[in-house]
């Protein structure tokens, strides 16, 4: 009887997980689909040429090389930017020269600039002492999040069938392209999936439908689009891409441009005040990949900073910013003295400092002596001629 009992129970939780299966909607499906091919990019490299424009100036263009190599599997990731251009005179700054590491939750990033009056090159090093739980936020894809199957949601990246999934979805169409639209709070997503190319992503419509605060600027409705697809290792990735950004114009509340960012293209010059009113515009960037492979494995080694730092190149401690650090020997360190030009302090050695100050500490205890066994002496003295 108790047999019998477990064999009905286990085929009725049999019959429901089937049944589960089985009720799975047709959108839900297509995005399991969507989900399974993004997830085979998750170890990739690649390099990206981007040029990026105000679709009222298109003269002004912004053009930049980088290399990638990205592990969302274990949280690592490498990024070099060999040179680009920056189209207006931001302090003399003529070329740019960056390279950025994450690896084993610590973030770094080295600039060097050049500047256009001068031969002079100078390294600058930004990094974070607690960087281990900020992935999501240093990993900074911007217009490359689409292709790997992300969205850039604030400063942070998100993982777009999630999103989809969390929200409601709705099929448009099926021929010749999956059409999928997905409502998730005050996102709008709308994908067009390519069932011949392993249900990738031909094109995204992102529309943000409530924003706030409403005077702020920010992106209203995003497109990202597809020209050109490759295969390699049997997965299809973008080889050629355009995306445009609408941008809703407003205060730059709580935003600091970039020397990247269509706002410095757009008014010529990079704005902090939080006060600025920027106007309605788009934005269009065009990308084309290269060099796109699959590793199955990759080493830490290959996600290390390579670029030599000189000692004495300036270290800004991001979460903690009162502090001023240089770089020492391999590693940062706090300036002895805030007020030092950091050329004088960085040429402090430390063992001889620490060796200088015991030294003269020893040579006052020694002079004290002397002067405390000279005014005893002279006090034994007077107390010997008073008898």
């Amino acid at each position: 009887m108790m047999r019998q009992f477990l064999m009905v129970s286990l085929s009725s939780v049999f019959f429901v997980l089937v049944s589960n299966a089985e009720t799975k909607t047709e959108a839900e499906q297509y995005i399991e689909q969507y989900a399974s091919h993004s997830r085979m990019l998750a170890n990739v490299t690649f390099t990206s040429s981007e040029s990026s424009y105000v679709k009222s100036i298109p003269l002004d263009i912004l053009r930049m090389n980088s290399k990638w190599k990205i592990d969302f599997d274990r949280k690592r990731y490498w990024r070099e930017v060999p040179s680009y251009d920056v189209p207006y005179d931001y302090g003399g700054v003529c070329k740019v020269f960056e390279e950025t590491s994450f690896l084993q939750g610590n973030h770094m990033t080295v600039t060097t600039y050049s500047r256009s009056n001068s031969d002079e090159v100078e390294t600058e090093v930004s990094t974070s002492l607690k960087a281990n739980g900020m992935w999501s936020r240093e990993l900074r894809l911007l217009d490359l999040a689409f292709p790997l199957g992300y969205m850039q949601d604030g400063f942070n990246i998100v993982f777009m069938p999630d999103v989809c999934r969390a929200g409601e979805t709705e099929v448009l169409a099926t021929e010749p392209y999956i059409e999928l639209r997905s409502k998730y709070r005050n996102y709008v997503i709308t994908l067009t999936l390519d069932p011949q190319k392993n249900y990738s992503a031909k094109k995204i419509e992102i529309e943000e439908i409530e924003h706030q605060p409403a005077s702020e600027s920010y992106v209203s409705r995003g497109i990202y689009e597809v020209e050109k697809f490759i295969e390699v290792k049997g997965r299809w990735f973008p080889e050629k891409y355009n995306l445009q950004e609408f941008h809703t114009g407003g205060k730059l509340q709580n935003i600091k441009p970039s020397l990247q960012s269509p706002v410095m293209i757009y008014t010529g010059e990079i704005i902090t005040n939080p006060d600025y009113t920027l106007p309605p515009a788009v934005s269009v960037s065009e990308c084309i990949l290269s060099d796109v492979d699959f590793p199955e494995s990759m080493s830490d080694d290959e996600f290390k900073i390579k670029t030599p730092i000189p000692n004495g190149s300036v270290v800004r401690m991001r979460d903690a910013p009162q502090t001023l650090y240089l770089w020492r020997d391999g590693k940062c360190v706090p300036m002895l003295d805030q007020s030092l030009d950091k050329c004088l302090t960085c040429e402090i050695d430390e063992p001889r400092f620490l060796f200088l100050i015991i030294g003269g500490i020893l040579i006052l205890i020694m002079v004290g002596g002397q002067i405390w066994k000279y005014f005893n002496k002279r006090k034994n003295d007077r107390d010997e001629d008073k008898v």
